[in-house]
């Protein structure tokens, strides 16, 4: 056999692949540039991802990934953008996604349907993401406990998602993460952002905020990172440029028109278990196995004292959406339970009696509290029978 030609072992000796490996099939030898990239061509570009800090869920995941333990971080450019055009799959963009809230007392707590939702929409769109979910009204820990599991994560991007009595502690918690980590992308949103925007970002040393639902929003900027461009295509969104000046984007935030295109509420990236071991923020009380649902977005009325996150027009996923979410819950986790945290569940009467006709056909044996989803003042004996029917 003869020796390999100079471009060859030049090749060999870089990792690139060659046109004299015809033993290895191409795309394995892509796998193999991309794997030797990252663990040879710098070392400050690979953040090392050790064993011990994730769960035995993420490992599993990890270990069928072809880059193993490390990713190269968008602060360095050329690499970063090797990964976002790369001919390979595997690589991992590390995002934190944080629930802000009480750590004292005995706060109730519910899965955070906001962040659990912007994730699932994300992984549906863009591959290689991977999240770490904290809920500190479940983890009741101070907020130098949250920086500290931050940065121990070493993240990409940290999302917070905030009602109005987290928000004095927002402006230090991201000033400290600016500090550490200062190529991380911060991202505000929920209730409170949502209500004071252009103010609530001005006093933070977040990077942008996002007023309303965030999936559409959140996946236009996980684009802009990955190109390496800023955030001035996304409509409605607040951000800082290059000097530090906040400018908010012409157009309205993005919302998801069709509710029925949204993917299954990401349940896998929390500990179930552990809410169902707390109080609920539901009227029942006490400890139950039970899930969190949003069937509907939007309320036509103006009540002065309500949120306005997803707007005034409504949108529903349909009846038959809303019963395979439950059949899927149903069948992984054997929970009966469910809370639905609509506006204003009882808004479209039709869907009421499908959904109800749905459950009863499928014998589905279920137990609903709407504990702020029901407006009385439009209620009417057929619906309120056809609830009952149902399980509320």
């Amino acid at each position: 056999m003869p020796p390999p030609s100079g471009r060859a072992r030049r090749s060999r000796r870089h990792g690139l692949p060659h046109a004299d490996a015809e033993q290895v099939p191409m795309g394995d030898q892509w796998t193999q540039f991309g794997t030797r990239l990252l663990r040879n061509a710098t070392k400050k570009a690979v953040v090392a991802r050790p064993d011990h800090r994730v769960s035995s869920r993420q490992r599993v995941k990890r270990e069928h990934q072809p880059f193993g333990t490390g990713y190269p971080h968008r602060s360095h450019p050329v690499l970063w953008q090797e990964f976002c055009t790369r001919p390979w799959e595997g690589a991992f963009v590390n995002i934190f996604l944080v629930h802000l809230g009480a750590h004292y007392g005995r706060a109730a707590a519910s899965p955070p349907l906001g962040l659990l939702s912007l994730a699932a929409w994300a992984r549906e769109k863009r591959r290689g993401l991977n999240f770490t979910v904290l809920d500190q009204y479940l983890e009741r820990i101070d907020y130098d406990e949250v920086i500290r599991r931050i940065l121990a994560s070493q993240p990409d991007i940290v999302a917070f998602s905030y009602m109005t009595r987290a928000s004095p502690f927002v402006p230090d918690i991201t000033a400290q993460l600016k500090r550490a980590l200062p190529n991380c992308t911060i991202l505000l949103g929920g209730p409170h952002p949502s209500a004071s925007e252009h103010a609530e970002l001005e006093v933070s040393h977040a990077d942008a905020l996002v007023s309303g639902e965030g999936e559409r929003s959140f996946e236009l900027i996980l684009d802009a990172i990955a190109s390496g461009s800023t955030f001035v295509d996304i409509p409605g969104l607040f951000w800082r440029d290059a000097d530090g000046a906040i400018i908010r984007n012409p157009g309205s935030p993005l919302a998801v028109e069709d509710l029925d295109t949204l993917p299954f509420i990401a349940y896998d990236l929390v500990d179930v278990e552990k809410y169902w071991q707390v109080q609920s923020q539901s009227v029942i009380i006490g400890a139950r196995k039970y899930m969190t649902l949003f069937t509907s977005r939007g309320c036509p009325y103006r009540c002065i004292y309500c949120h306005d996150v997803f707007g005034k027009t409504f949108r529903a996923q349909s009846a038959e959406r809303v019963v395979a979410e439950i059949e899927h819950i149903q069948a992984r986790y054997g929970v009966h339970e469910f809370d639905f945290m609509d506006d204003i569940f009882n808004l479209h009467k039709p869907r009421v009696y499908r959904f109800s006709e749905l459950v009863n056909q499928k014998n589905l044996k279920l137990k609903l509290t709407m504990g702020n989803g029901v407006r009385t003042d439009i209620l009417t004996q057929e619906v309120v029978d056809a609830m009952v029917d149902a399980g509320v």
